[in-house]
């Protein structure tokens, strides 16, 4: 029989083996979402700075979390690569579940008469339009074309 030494591991490798995975799991954190999802934004503050800098509208997206055309819109604006530079570019998107937090209070000042509502409104926060539903992404982005529009 072979005798084996205990097998043990120094703290310093230890340490590594931690935090190398912790570390990485921080850097994609901070670097934002997911490759193809445009909530880069933890707040209205931030959607609308965003927008003052880039020169373009706010568009707030009402959901609730048992809301089917909510989900349907949020599983196709990551995987539709029209919609998902159509939001890229001609506006700074925040979602909001608009029965919490956030969401919740400013679902109380802009008009959200049922779910999914998308709210236009300029960088200072003022009201410009509004539209419900999601009926597929090209009908949507013909609707926020005529939105933006306005």
């Amino acid at each position: 029989m072979i005798a084996r030494r205990p097998a043990h591991i120094t703290i310093t490798t230890m340490l590594r083996i931690l935090l190398v995975p912790v570390a990485l799991c921080a850097a994609l954190l901070l670097a934002g979402c997911a490759p193809g999802e445009q909530q880069r934004f933890h707040s209205f503050e931030e959607a609308k700075a965003d927008a003052a800098k880039r020169g373009v509208p706010v568009l707030l997206d009402f959901s609730a979390r048992w809301c089917g055309p909510c989900k349907t819109f949020a599983r196709t604006r990551t995987s539709d690569d029209h919609l998902r530079q159509v939001l890229d570019t001609k506006v700074a998107f925040l979602a909001l579940d608009a029965e919490s937090g956030e969401g919740a209070e400013l679902a109380r000042i802009y008009p959200v008469d049922g779910y999914p509502t998308f709210v236009v409104v300029r960088a200072d926060g003022g009201y410009v339009t509004h539209f419900s539903g999601f009926g597929g992404p090209e009908e949507w982005i013909h609707r926020l074309d005529a939105a933006l529009a306005q």
